[in-house]
């Protein structure tokens, strides 16, 4: 049985990992070190995981209900997809200070995307249909933004 609600959310999921990956392809005047890509990988795992959750592996001869399997799912994939702008938050304000009060700067500085971290973590607490639709409007806010901003 079909369910928009849950394709959607991989909709989600594909241009967020599209936005990371173009993100990362952006050019860099210096090395790149093991210590600066471990958070970059830690990020890349969790997307990965994140997407591998967003739709269903196999489908056995009774078929496949894809509400079921979204309320089955969807607190490990709202906690993952929390978690992963949580650290991508945290490390991108890491890379652009170089002192504790410039970490934090750069946190204030992206005040509003830790509205999205909540909202992601309301997902994954609550079961209401009404709020995974709303919120998830909200949320695709952030990928028709990502359409306009260039690398440089």
């Amino acid at each position: 049985r079909w369910d928009w609600l849950p394709l959607a959310v991989a909709l989600l999921v594909l241009l967020t990992l599209v936005q990371t990956w173009w993100s990362i392809a952006q050019p860099s005047q210096e090395a790149t070190t093991i210590g600066q890509f471990v958070p970059i990988l830690v990020e890349l795992i969790m997307l990965f995981l994140l997407a591998a959750a967003c739709l269903p592996d196999l489908v056995d001869e009774s078929g496949l209900d894809l509400t079921d399997y979204y309320k089955a799912n969807h607190s490990y994939i709202w906690t993952l997809y929390a978690l992963n702008l949580g650290w991508a938050l945290a490390t991108g304000a890491a890379q652009a200070s170089n002192s504790f009060a410039g970490f934090v700067s750069a946190l204030a500085d992206r005040s509003a995307d830790f509205v999205f971290v909540g909202v992601m973590a309301s997902l994954a607490l609550t079961e209401r249909r009404w709020w995974h639709i709303a919120a998830l409007a909200l949320l695709s806010v952030g990928p028709i933004l990502w359409m306009s901003r260039s690398l440089s």
